[in-house]
């Protein structure tokens, strides 16, 4: 079962949320799921950060349908070049690996935006953390 989960912070005067969540593997169900992420994430205002293991890499389309509304922050800071690897090797096919956590950032409301990303590698799960600085203004 998957879910989402949001929080209302105060910081600068400015109400951000930041959203949370865990997309499946099979890309029919990520797609679907993805859908009633966006519809519930519009009944928030901006600010908006949304983070979490997506299952998705940049070019698939689930990917391009999430960026459309939201930009991804580590794209935005580090560059599409630099890989951010999450996860050593994927589960699904390709087996290789892959930045298929993330953080995204609204693109049209500049009050939040990431200025650092990193990766901490970590035993602690099958994933390692990408972690974002965010500034609010």
């Amino acid at each position: 079962k998957r879910s989402a989960a949001a929080v209302t912070l105060a910081v600068n005067d400015v109400q951000l949320v930041v959203a949370t969540t865990h997309l499946p593997l099979d890309p029919g169900q990520r797609q679907q799921h993805l859908n009633l992420l966006q519809d519930w994430l519009a009944g928030f205002q901006a600010p908006r950060l949304v983070g979490g293991d997506f299952n998705m890499l940049p070019g698939d389309t689930v990917y391009e349908d999430f960026a459309s509304g939201f930009a991804d922050a580590w794209v935005a800071v580090a560059g599409a070049s630099e890989r951010g690897y999450t996860k050593d090797v994927r589960s699904v096919a390709p087996f290789v690996p892959g930045r298929i956590d993330a953080w995204w950032q609204e693109k049209s409301d500049t009050r939040a935006q990431a200025t650092e990303a990193w990766v901490i590698k970590t035993g602690r799960s099958d994933h390692h953390a990408v972690v974002i600085d965010v500034e609010v203004k």
